[in-house]
């Protein structure tokens, strides 16, 4: 049963998946199949960080395999918390996440949805610019979204840029990613169009002068490692061999983990489900050896110190998360089937 309940939590045990990061062979683009990953070789360096709420300009040309899964598809991240910023595909929109200072400077997170803007049979050029009276989303040149209570700063263009999942989370994105862009300016709509229309012609991202661009990345070298930022000016990102999620807390405690939502309580009630058949055999096993208290005691010692085990060597996995919620549910499973059998047990030796 132990052996069953290791190979069910940690098969395939691979701490160095293949990263599923590949060029594209006719235009300039990388396309993520799954598992993959890209990282800046450096951290990006603070724009201006004695300016609160400074305008901004984020482009990206987002191509996805379908369109009904909600991933990351890139993210600033600065090691604390959240990331900064996250770009997110959800179904057919995408949703932006962003640190904003209220007016009294206190940091918030935020939300902009742009809804329908991805399709699978082409390429959506979403720019989400930034400034005094809000942001404005554009789809391929067109404005398809304005909203004045959000505003993204470019102080946010800071910390290690990952592409096509995220950071603390096993969250892959599948599609294709086909260049993008951080500005410390708003741009008004002639620009955007121009800068849609430059991609159209040339697969590039504008980088000239007058946008105050922080990095822009073609994806056009189409073989190596490396991509390099267009403006000669930011840090290159690079595709390593092996995919990970780079900052995924290992034994993360349980007040964090908790999620009032479907999908928590059901992976609770398989986690509590999972160990019961373990803690049936346990209780039986150490009740003949010693009794029901020392029974009871050595199922709590050897369900925790199993589940423990598990979790520690599932932060070595990336496809998994490692959490303290597990350890308190996978107990509680030993415990419950521990229970089942010494109440069985009374009930047949009352029958007999």
């Amino acid at each position: 049963m132990v052996m069953a309940v290791l190979f069910a939590t940690l098969w395939p045990f691979n701490p160095f998946p293949k990263n599923r990061v590949y060029w594209l062979k006719d235009q300039n683009g990388v396309r993520f199949a799954g598992k993959g990953i890209i990282r800046s070789s450096t951290p990006f360096q603070a724009v201006d960080t004695s300016k609160q709420n400074s305008p901004s300009t984020l482009q990206a040309i987002v191509w996805p395999a379908d369109t009904d899964e909600v991933h990351t598809v890139l993210s600033f991240y600065s090691g604390k918390g959240r990331p900064q910023i996250e770009l997110r595909q959800y179904l057919d929109g995408v949703l932006l996440f962003v640190n904003a200072r209220d007016s009294t400077g206190v940091v918030r997170r935020i939300e902009l949805d742009a809804d329908h803007v991805l399709r699978k049979d082409q390429p959506a050029f979403l720019v989400f610019t930034s400034g005094p009276h809000g942001t404005t989303v554009y789809l391929n040149g067109k404005i398809v979204e304005h909203v004045s209570w959000y505003q993204n700063s470019a102080e946010n263009f800071q910390g290690e840029l990952i592409l096509g999942t995220s950071p603390i989370d096993h969250d892959p994105w599948s599609g294709k990613l086909l260049g993008g862009g951080f500005f410390s300016k708003e741009f008004n709509p002639a620009e955007v169009q121009q800068s849609f229309e430059f991609w159209q012609t040339s697969g590039a991202i504008p980088h000239g002068a007058g946008l105050a661009a922080i990095a822009t990345y073609s994806f056009s070298e189409r073989d190596g490692a490396t991509i390099r930022d267009d403006t000669g000016a930011g840090p290159s990102l690079h595709i390593p061999p092996a995919y990970s999620v780079p900052y995924k807390p290992a034994l993360k405690p349980f007040w964090r983990e908790y999620s009032p939502d479907r999908e928590y309580v059901n992976d609770v009630i398989r986690n509590v489900a999972g160990f019961m058949p373990l803690g049936f055999l346990l209780g039986a096993y150490f009740s003949k050896k010693g009794g029901w208290p020392r029974a009871f005691l050595w199922v709590l010692l050897c369900g925790s110190a199993l589940s423990f085990t598990i979790e520690v060597l599932q932060a070595l996995i990336p496809e998994r998360n490692s959490g303290t919620t597990d350890i308190i549910t996978n107990t509680a499973g030993a415990i419950l089937g521990a229970l089942a059998w010494k109440t069985g047990a009374e009930f047949f030796k009352k029958s007999a």
